[in-house]
């Protein structure tokens, strides 16, 4: 049910915020993430993710029909469940990285693009004026 707001029925955080990702988006972002990892893609089922992550089957329907979604600890536990790439799929490329590495050229190189994050985020911005 949508909330009649000011402001194209959309809270302050969502109008304002920098990245232009609304509640909606995101919950359709986690949606189709959850959809692309359970049965008939997979032999996940909406009954073994509610176990892995503790709530009730009816909370992964909500979460599928874009009514809800979950807190970050319960976030926590999806991407332990499904892998690194649902929180990527959900947060987008840019919001979330999550990585194993064995050794220390991997993780000097994650470090150099973090610090170059704010530069492409700066350039972007002139792109686009």
């Amino acid at each position: 049910m949508e909330k009649n707001l000011p402001g194209g029925g959309r809270t302050f955080s969502e109008r304002t915020t920098g990245r232009g990702v609304t509640r909606h988006d995101f919950r359709r972002s986690l949606s189709n993430a959850i959809r692309a990892r359970l049965y008939p893609n997979t032999g996940v089922t909406r009954k073994h993710l509610a176990h892995a992550i503790g709530k009730d089957e009816d909370t992964i329907d909500n979460y599928l029909n874009e009514y809800s979604q979950p807190d970050g600890y319960v976030m926590g536990l999806m991407i332990q469940f499904f892998d690194a790439g649902f929180a990527n799929e959900v947060y987008g490329a840019h919001g979330v990285v999550i990585a194993k590495m064995h050794d220390a050229r991997k993780a000097a190189a994650i470090q150099a693009v973090n610090k170059l994050s704010p530069a492409l985020d700066a350039l972007a911005e002139m792109v686009a004026a």
